[in-house]
């Protein structure tokens, strides 16, 4: 499991990442699992809380801060429950929506306990959307307390706080979770040290058939059918630039289709798309300007150097212009490892697919860095 390091009153915890939908993952905190710190936690938050009567608490992982807040100030703390109970005088009840429940939840109050004009302080370990607040600050108010605010030990997706109202300890990130789809043009291409790495995502890979339109079809089925939210392309390419050697690792910062009308193609976009290269950071990758992509072969040197000298070509595949175009249009990140396996004006044409497992090690390096 992968871990958030979050800092919160001023010391660091390593929280467990847990995924609450397909696309989003929280750092979870309980303050239940940290019962050695709660009463430091209460006693920072007593210090920012305005004077309060009593303490309004959700059921249920806020009510170990709120018992130990309650306690040091010699109120009493009530708790809003997700069931009815009949030890409730006065039930009264609303309905809201939870993101760790993903679900519509009810609470309950017991209007009995919450004295006509009492000062009401809400407390809970993490505050997300709010919605939980929004829903107790009305049970509140049809109990007949005054909401005067809230304190949390963290609040989640966002650093902005009203250091009076809305306090807290520390503040926890929602992270996106990715769920990578993988194009693979040829079978040659998916070898078996890319098989034995992509065995976890074995319904997010897409081997397309070469050429600009199976790569299309590829991206587009991975991200509307599949729900992949980043796109990662491996394959071999031809180098026009004689500087590269076979073997060469390479980053393309842009790409652009080289056999067809861009202003058509393109319906009147720019002729480059830009490709992200962030994940190279280790630099172990040859950032190269250009990657030209088309259905037909660059097999004369004179249209290399042509491409090379207007637009940085650099190198060729039949796919990476058409799986930009596709990702740009979806909204959906690309990234595109290459390698070298021969020369665009070579006598004999050459599948040297043995280069592609340099591509294997720095794709599970970067893979490590994205949270699936």
């Amino acid at each position: 499991m992968k871990h958030y390091n979050a800092t919160i009153g001023g010391e660091n915890y390593n929280l467990p990442i847990v995924h609450v939908s397909q696309h989003q993952s929280i750092a979870y905190l309980s303050s239940a699992d940290y019962t050695d710190k709660i009463e430091k936690w209460a006693n920072l938050l007593n210090q920012k809380a305005e004077e309060y009567d009593v303490l309004i608490v959700p059921e249920a992982k806020g009510i170990p801060i709120a018992y130990e807040m309650a306690k040091q100030k010699g109120v009493s703390y009530v708790i809003a429950t997700k069931t009815q109970k009949v030890y409730q005088n006065e039930p009264i009840s609303i309905s809201y929506e939870s993101i760790t429940t993903k679900q519509k939840q009810t609470l309950w109050l017991d209007a009995a306990l919450i004295p006509q004009g009492s000062r009401c302080l809400i407390v809970d370990d993490v505050k997300s959307t709010g919605q939980t607040l929004d829903a107790v600050k009305e049970l509140i108010v049809k109990a007949g307390g005054k909401y005067i605010g809230s304190k949390y030990i963290c609040i989640e997706g966002t650093e902005d706080q009203d250091i009076e109202r809305n306090y807290s300890l520390g503040y926890l990130p929602l992270l996106k979770r990715h769920r990578p789809g993988f194009v693979i043009a040829m079978n040659e291409e998916f070898t078996s040290d890319l098989k034995e790495l992509l065995a976890p995502f074995s319904t997010q890979i897409i081997i397309s058939g070469i050429g600009t339109t199976n790569a299309a079809l590829a991206a587009q089925r991975l991200v509307l059918k599949e729900k992949c939210n980043i796109i990662i392309n491996v394959g071999i390419v031809g180098a026009l630039d004689k500087n590269l050697k076979q073997g060469d690792l390479c980053a393309p910062c842009n790409t652009m289709y080289h056999d067809a009308d861009n202003n058509l193609i393109l319906m009147g976009k720019e002729e480059l798309f830009s490709l992200d290269t962030s994940w190279n950071n280790n630099r172990k990758f040859k950032e190269v300007k250009t990657i030209v992509s088309g259905n037909t072969f660059i097999d004369k040197r004179e249209k290399a150097d042509l491409l090379m000298n207007n637009h940085g070509a650099a190198i060729v595949d039949m796919e990476s212009a058409a799986l930009a175009h596709t990702c740009s249009m979806l909204d959906t990140p690309l990234v595109i490892m290459k390698v070298v396996s021969d020369y665009c004006d070579a006598p004999v044409f050459q599948l040297n697919t043995g280069y592609m497992d340099g591509i294997a090690p720095h794709l599970a390096d970067y893979l490590k860095t994205l949270n699936t």
